[in-house]
């Protein structure tokens, strides 16, 4: 095993990101609740703080592991850096979520996160492109590439709809087409999402050799 850090951390990013995968697909659950509304509503309320739970459980295991990368391939630790600061917006987003005169902020530092998570996810896949480029993997690399693209269209997306939320919020009409095109995004996260795991299970296999 040539990269026996890089193998353990970037299993630790794959089991965070399983994690996170599950949390996007209960984030879709809800919008689709959120629409349906009435009692729905109630469970969806459930469905939140589970899947916030494990965004949080996430987060910590993606730092550890990207941490760990690090110490085998430096391209990791720009990721790293990337995940504290949205880490650090998804606090803020708690926080200013709770004050009612602070709920621009809340969306600022939503689309910040979301910028970060794009940075993240660029750092990781190109490490992961590196290494592949050195251990002669072009199936593996080709994976990142497409993974990689695909999760920055689907952030992208993501972080400029936090932004119109944040511009827009008292646009009722605005609002309705922002919320429809969430879904389309969420949906297009978890698709992304997939094609990200199956990605880094191929990465952890060719690091393990």
């Amino acid at each position: 095993m040539t990269y026996p850090r890089a193998y353990k951390g970037v299993g630790k990013i794959h089991t965070a990101e399983i994690l996170y995968l599950i949390a996007a697909c209960l984030s879709l659950v809800v919008s689709i609740m959120s629409a349906i509304g009435g009692n729905a509503l109630v469970a969806g309320g459930y469905i939140v703080i589970g899947a916030s739970v494990l965004m949080i459980i996430s987060a910590f295991i993606n730092i550890s592991g990207v941490s760990t990368a690090s110490q085998d391939e430096p391209e990791f630790k720009k990721a790293l850096y990337a995940l504290i600061v949205g880490f650090a917006c998804n606090l803020g987003i708690v926080y200013f979520s709770s004050i009612d005169s602070l709920s621009f902020m809340s969306s600022i530092c939503n689309f910040i996160g979301t910028f970060s998570q794009f940075l993240a996810t660029f750092f990781i896949c190109s490490a992961i492109i590196k290494l592949a480029g050195i251990l002669n993997d072009p199936n593996v690399m080709q994976k990142a590439k497409t993974a990689r693209t695909i999760l920055m269209v689907a952030l992208l997306i993501s972080a400029i709809l936090s932004l119109l939320s944040a511009i827009f919020g008292n646009n009722a009409g605005l609002l309705i087409i922002i919320s429809i095109i969430s879904v389309i995004s969420t949906v297009l996260t978890i698709i992304s999402l997939i094609f990200y795991v199956i990605m880094l299970s191929k990465a952890k296999a060719m690091l393990e050799r």
